[in-house]
């Protein structure tokens, strides 16, 4: 269920996301794969997230790309989950890790 409502409510405001977390526009579009998205607390992000974010402070949420799958994780107290969720799928569709 949740899946299906952060898939709609992505879908929804898409075009309309401020810029701060949003990625360049290259690597922001709807993933092909199977997606499936995780909407946890910080503890959790810690848990899953810390591999791609050594630094301490918040996390908004990461991503495992693989072969036709993508798993993202997404902090449910990001400021801005939505922009935080399109960025996690620039990831998943190969947005490089080391960007500014």
């Amino acid at each position: 269920m949740l899946r299906v409502t952060m898939l709609i409510m992505l879908g929804l405001v898409w075009p309309t996301m401020a810029q701060t977390l949003c990625p360049p526009a290259q690597w922001d579009f709807p993933y092909k794969g199977k997606l499936t998205v995780h909407q946890v607390d910080h503890n959790q992000i810690v848990v899953h997230c810390r591999a791609n974010h050594p630094f301490s402070g918040m996390i908004a949420g990461c991503a495992y790309p693989g072969r036709g799958a993508c798993t993202v994780y997404i902090n449910s107290s990001a400021r801005d989950p939505t922009c935080a969720l399109r960025h996690e799928i620039a990831h998943c569709n190969g947005w490089p890790s080391h960007h500014p």
